[in-house]
């Protein structure tokens, strides 16, 4: 059975970009929700009081999840739920299994946060809660990549997993590779501008906190050993080469591209 993303999405007001935007917040008001999903997983409240009736729930926790980062296009239907989440079940016991979660994640986050249309879609309301994921996306949509690079601390929903639920654990995967590839892009604009600007040990820090992000970034690498041998450290530089040839053997069985040997 596959999970229908059809809902609604509910028209939102036009809206400046940039840091002269009422919407620009790479880091949380004290009055809304604290939802952190890249790298280590916290939920506080509006009185930074963890809210644990939701994290230790791993299906509560993947349900909100998944509604955050379905929050800038607004509604969804409930039964696009179902399949996601209780494929199992058949239609009356999922529908339950939602009615029963979504009680207890508005309970949590407030119903200003957690928000229905009618009996049918559900959304989460953007401006009421800060998401550190959807805040990296629009840091990299709106090119502020210092910004980027400081808000992801770590993969979507690091070593998180629900059972039975193989569309979710499908679509998490496919998150987490989008956005560790956003990172890693967003990483070397910046070592990009750091370095024209000659600030030379920030950029060596961004390339390689890209490397630490991905692996396999031959460019990140190549612009790291071109920093450093034009620092006049050339030790240095060869070192960061082997060490990424042997993790590209180790992990992947591949040796550097022409371009990078």
């Amino acid at each position: 059975m596959t999970a229908r993303h059809g809902g609604v999405t509910a028209p939102s007001p036009r809206r400046r970009s940039g840091k002269d935007s009422p919407e620009y917040r790479p880091f949380p008001r004290s009055e809304m929700i604290r939802c952190r999903i890249l790298g280590p997983i916290s939920l506080s409240g509006v009185d930074a009081k963890p809210l644990d009736d939701v994290v230790t729930q791993p299906r509560r926790l993947a349900l909100l999840a998944y509604l955050v980062m379905h929050a800038p296009r607004g509604f969804i239907r409930r039964d696009a739920l179902f399949p996601l989440f209780w494929p199992d079940m058949d239609l009356d016991r999922a529908r339950g299994a939602l009615r029963q979660a979504l009680y207890v994640l508005r309970n949590a986050v407030g119903d200003d946060v957690l928000i229905s249309r009618g009996a049918e879609e559900v959304a989460i309301a953007a401006d009421q809660m800060w998401c550190d994921a959807t805040e990296f996306e629009r840091a990299c949509d709106e090119r502020r990549w210092a910004d980027a690079v400081s808000l992801y601390r770590g993969d979507f929903l690091q070593a998180f997993f629900i059972t039975d639920a193989p569309q979710f654990e499908q679509w998490m995967q496919e998150q987490q590779g989008r956005l560790r590839l956003r990172m890693t892009a967003a990483a070397r604009s910046l070592a990009a501008s750091q370095d024209s600007s000659g600030a030379f040990k920030d950029a060596t820090a961004t390339l390689r906190r890209a490397l630490a992000v991905d692996a396999s970034d031959e460019e990140s690498l190549r612009h790291l050993i071109a920093l450093l041998d034009r620092q006049g450290d050339r030790a240095g530089a060869v070192k960061e080469y082997e060490t990424f040839v042997a993790r590209l053997s180790d992990e992947f069985g591949v040796p550097p591209s022409a371009e990078t040997i």
